[in-house]
């Protein structure tokens, strides 16, 4: 990034954007997460679309988690969310309703649809789309581990994008965490055990399988398959 000249962001902005995100990515695995922070606020305050300040904000969140500051990292996933005009509820009953209507809306969703047909729905070509099912995945964990009770809302409106507006590369590991939330909140085993087994075999159809497939088999033998 130190070749590049201060004229870059408007003469080649891909690539500025691609090294100083890379770069920033680089910085946070090496331990360096001062760097990581000012490249990444270097290129959030460049970012031209939505999709380009989505990624930015959830190389945000694994930095201040590497960096044990959870609270930050929740504040940048709600930001982020904005990005989207998603506004997550405060009061546990807020939650605790919102999620009722959220979990209703995916058998709305779901439109007569088997949920094994849905391992056939091809991936969005919407760049939106697949940012948002992406940031959504990447708040799960993190919400799980310092919101738990809004983690099941977050879950049922990532599988309803996903229903709604197509698949992204993320999408196995929604659905996936979607049957946790059947199997542990609702108690719906059958509906959790088709979703996660779909959930598989849609991650088998897309090109970065690997690297989710440990995940999907986890929460399907230790999560699910045992109720």
């Amino acid at each position: 990034t130190h070749l590049l000249s201060p004229e870059s962001w408007d003469s080649s902005y891909e690539l500025a954007y691609v090294l100083h995100v890379e770069r920033a990515e680089c910085e946070y695995l090496v331990g360096d997460l001062a760097r990581s922070d000012a490249l990444l606020a270097s290129a959030l305050q460049r970012a031209r679309s939505v999709p380009d300040r989505a990624w930015v904000y959830r190389l945000y969140e694994r930095l201040y988690q590497l960096s044990g500051a959870w609270q930050e990292a929740m504040s940048t996933t709600l930001k982020a969310l904005g990005l989207f005009g998603i506004a997550l509820p405060d009061s546990d009953e807020a939650v605790a309703a919102a999620t009722d209507a959220e979990i209703r809306l995916v058998s709305d969703n779901l439109g007569g649809r088997r949920i094994a047909d849905l391992a056939n729905v091809p991936l969005s070509d919407d760049p939106e789309v697949r940012a948002c099912v992406g940031l959504l995945e990447e708040a799960m964990p993190l919400i799980f581990c310092t919101r738990p009770s809004l983690w099941p809302l977050v879950t049922a409106m990532g599988v309803n994008v996903c229903l709604r507006r197509g698949h992204a590369e993320e999408s196995p590991f929604v659905y996936s965490c979607y049957a946790m939330v059947l199997a542990g909140v609702s108690r719906d085993v059958p509906a959790a055990h088709e979703f996660s087994e779909m959930a598989l075999r849609l991650n088998e159809r897309l090109p970065t399988a690997a690297a989710w497939r440990g995940k999907l088999l986890f929460h399907h033998g230790a999560l699910i398959t045992i109720w």
